[in-house]
């Protein structure tokens, strides 16, 4: 049986982070009848024969704020897969949480329902970011959540946090790493703060650049992280995660070695062998599409074999798993890895290829330029 993931898409959040670009609606909108098109739509990917000959090892609901349906939600849904004989008899199952939706009888039910992993969206232990950013959760809280994680004995979970925010200094980052340090996850993902034009806090930024931190002083915030997570048995694993050994994200893992997965609600993407498709982002039409008996799927590509190639060296350069070097099949590219190797910004080892810790840190500089160097080779 072929591996493959699944991703659940629930678009529903108590408020809008200001950096959040995601698809989302109030939680008030719509919430009651979301369920059944998550069943409609995983009745008709069944009747496409995309699960045939595969099993799901990894899913991942995600969002919006997943936690904010009801346990049952997921219990059924799990359940759904089992009987249908398409989900691994052990499969890990992510569930992205906010602070404020964590209690202790949650964290049971969630548990009893078929969740393996939590994801929680900390972002910071500064009082004045979570203002910023827009959370919809207290630092009380926030301490309340992790203390009852632990309490209730969870094995594997994640915190998130951001750094490169405004006037952020190496004091308050370093309390933020040793506050996630004193909890101990498993798991931590380390994200710089990266807005998109349309999002709320994109005009802050282009009002008050200057009170950001520069490139130099977040490369070096990045780095102490790096070296504090690592001191305490974190392999850095990929870009911006980190993990106890045996707690690696299976279920990212998948994405980053451009294996197959299945996306289920709004805006979801899905990539089975050579073709890649991207459901409707708006709830209206991907809700319209599904009582019509139709998939959701507004967009479509097939992946040529150059595009593939060049798609695996740019996510397997996202890990420390490394890139065969075999894989960089034209001379153009190979020159332009010499002179990253030159400029320390990658390096070989048993014929593999990997970033630096400098290189971590332009890598989507790095890749962008990838991309295009290919471009101008295939239309040369």
């Amino acid at each position: 049986m072929k591996p493959l993931g699944l991703y659940v898409h629930i678009p529903f959040c108590v408020g809008r982070c200001a950096y959040c670009d995601f698809v989302s609606y109030p939680w008030q909108e719509n919430k009651e009848d979301f369920g059944k098109f998550l069943f409609k739509e995983l009745d008709l990917r069944i009747e496409s024969a995309c699960f045939e000959e595969k099993e799901v090892q990894s899913v991942y609901f995600g969002g919006g704020t997943p936690s904010l349906l009801k346990p049952s939600f997921f219990r059924s849904f799990l359940n759904t897969l089992r009987v249908r004989g398409i989900l691994s008899p052990s499969p890990e199952v992510t569930l992205e949480v906010n602070p404020e939706t964590i209690t202790p009888g949650k964290l049971r039910e969630w548990r009893a329902a078929g969740i393996t992993r939590l994801s929680v969206g900390v972002q910071s232990f500064q009082s004045r970011y979570l203002i910023f950013l827009g959370r919809a959760t207290s630092l009380k809280r926030i301490h309340e959540a992790l203390e009852a994680i632990q309490k209730e004995n969870w094995k594997n979970w994640n915190v998130d946090l951001i750094y490169g925010l405004p006037l952020q200094d190496f004091d308050t980052w370093q309390e933020d790493i040793e506050k996630v340090l004193r909890y101990a996850p498993p798991h931590v993902s380390i994200y710089s703060l990266t807005l998109e034009p349309w999002v709320p806090l994109a005009s802050f930024f282009r009002r008050h650049r200057r009170l950001l931190p520069s490139f130099d002083a977040q490369a070096y915030l990045f780095r102490f992280a790096e070296k504090k997570l690592g001191d305490a048995g974190y392999l850095h694993y990929e870009v911006s995660n980190f993990a106890l050994p045996g707690f690696e994200c299976q279920h990212n893992l998948l994405y980053w070695r451009n294996g197959e997965y299945v996306g289920l609600g709004p805006s979801a993407w899905t990539h089975l062998g050579r073709k890649r498709q991207k459901n409707a982002s708006s709830l209206r039409t991907y809700a319209k599409m599904l009582q019509s008996g139709r998939l959701p799927i507004v967009f479509e590509e097939e992946i040529v074999q150059d595009l593939k190639t060049l798609e695996d060296l740019a996510l397997l350069l996202r890990t420390s798993r490394g890139v065969p070097v075999s894989l960089l099949s034209s001379s153009e590219l190979r020159g332009f890895v010499q002179d990253l190797i030159k400029e320390g910004l990658l390096f070989t080892r048993g014929g593999y290829l990997y970033p630096s810790s400098l290189g971590y840190l332009l890598l989507h500089q790095i890749l962008s330029e990838l991309f295009a160097r290919k471009r101008v080779s295939q239309d040369a």
